[in-house]
């Protein structure tokens, strides 16, 4: 029962569209990722860098503040003012931000404010080192003056500043993202339509192929898709090699199963109207066997044949000898050996056993000493070597041999040689051989004839 494929005028171009979403979604979760990672990284990286130039400020102003500190150590009346030290800006990421500066001195007064932040909670970070609190990142270092503690300097950054540069940075992002975004998506644009369209093509070879039978066009791309078309190159020339072979097959068969039929139906109408009596009459019924068994042998191949191209064919391994095998094979085709007065060399030692189907094997053999009797002159070879788990069988006749390129075709359906049967009986020999995991080809023989070279596996799955 066939199956019927629905028509969807909606599929149309759905590769494409398939492979621009696949482009779009892969941008968009690869842009989300790297958003959240650069924004978290960022973040840690900016409250890295503003501790460290925190840290370095602080250096710095110890070291201007150190002598202004010892004055006021003396003279608690002097005053440091702005001008003594006005150097508060922060170069974080290649971004500025303003720095709060306090100082206190040795009893933790403050002397010096550049900046909001209330003085309770300054007080409380002067004996502390460096760290964040709350909204801000701070380093507090002790001055020194002969290992005495003179003073305090505290440097500050606020959060919201810190925030702020990654804000900046976020936003330089989307401005690249936006742009990538732009170029992908005409990138994905311009692959949707480099493999859309020469799917559209093929599918469009098809369809002319359907109507016409003919292709005139070809696909180069250099990729799957023409490993595709060349795929259906080579399948449309074997269906149309098959469709020629068929139709001569059947011309060849019909003149086959016609010539007995009329000399069936000759020969029993002279029978049975008295035209032929006596010795006549039992000649007669013996060309009316022969022809029989001639039509028999034809519908038997064909069947065979058939049954052969259903992989639930049931063949039986047992083990045989191939002497055994090819010794009945030799008796079936004597009278045609008698007949054309050949001989045959029958090269082969008893014991060379292996897992067969003996009646599928021997018809196969049958087949091909069959067609060598047809072309030998006086004799047939046959060869037979075992070598690990393989045999090797060489069948030879001293005919003519192949025409050239005749010897590609023998084992095709339906192909008929000069001198050939019906065109079924080279091709259901090698599905025989095949199917014993083996291998068959015909060559022509360096010296004379045809040459049929056989390897036979002998050991075959039960």
């Amino acid at each position: 029962m066939g199956i019927k494929l629905k028509k969807n005028k909606n599929n149309k171009g759905k590769i494409g569209k398939k492979i621009f979403l696949s482009y779009i979604i892969v941008i968009l979760i690869t842009f989300v990722i790297i958003g959240i990672s650069f924004s978290k990284i960022s973040e840690s990286y900016i409250l890295d860098s503003t501790k460290k130039e925190i840290s370095l400020k602080v250096d710095k102003i110890t070291k201007v503040v150190k002598p202004l500190l010892i004055k006021y150590d003396k003279d608690p009346s002097f005053k440091i003012s702005r001008e003594d030290y006005n150097q508060t800006r922060l170069r974080v990421g290649g971004f500025g931000i303003d720095s709060q500066i306090y100082i206190y001195n040795v009893n933790k007064d403050n002397i010096f404010k550049l900046g909001n932040v209330p003085d309770n909670k300054i007080r409380k970070l002067v004996t502390k080192t460096s760290g964040r609190s709350g909204d801000i990142v701070y380093e507090a270092r002790k001055v020194t003056n002969n290992e005495k503690i003179i003073g305090y300097v505290i440097v500050i950054a606020k959060i919201e500043d810190v925030k702020a540069i990654n804000k900046s940075a976020r936003r330089i992002l989307i401005i690249a993202l936006g742009i990538s975004s732009i170029f992908s998506i005409l990138l994905s644009v311009f692959m949707q339509n480099k493999i859309g369209k020469p799917i559209s093509k093929l599918k469009n070879i098809i369809s002319k192929y359907k109507i016409s039978n003919k292709i005139d066009q070809t696909i180069n791309t250099g990729d799957e898709i023409e490993d595709l078309y060349n795929a259906f190159i080579e399948l449309t020339n074997k269906i149309n090699s098959f469709s020629q072979n068929q139709k001569s097959f059947f011309q060849n068969a019909s003149h086959e199963l016609k010539t007995p039929l009329m000399s069936i139906q000759g020969y029993a109408e002279a029978i049975k109207d008295g035209v032929v009596k006596d010795k006549e009459k039992e000649e007669s019924l013996d060309i009316i066997i022969s022809e029989s068994q001639r039509l028999k042998k034809i519908v038997e191949e064909m069947i065979m044949m058939t049954k052969l191209d259903d992989v639930s064919e049931i063949f039986t391994y047992k083990k045989e000898d191939i002497y055994d095998i090819l010794a009945d094979s030799l008796n079936s085709v004597q009278p045609v050996l008698d007949k054309n007065d050949i001989v045959v060399n029958f090269n082969c030692e008893k014991g060379s056993s292996g897992e067969f189907d003996r009646d599928k094997l021997t018809r196969a053999f049958i087949n091909i000493i069959g067609n060598c009797a047809r072309y030998a002159r006086t004799k047939i070879d046959i060869n037979v070597n075992i070598s690990g788990e393989f045999c090797y069988i060489d069948i030879l006749d001293d005919g003519l041999g192949f025409k050239i390129g005749e010897e590609k075709n023998v084992f095709d359906r339906f192909y008929k040689g000069e001198k050939g049967g019906s065109g079924i009986g080279l091709a259901l020999t090698k599905v025989i051989i095949e199917r014993h995991n083996g291998e068959i080809k015909a060559i022509n023989n360096i010296n004379y004839g045809a040459l049929f070279k056989i390897i036979l596996s002998l050991k075959n799955n039960i």
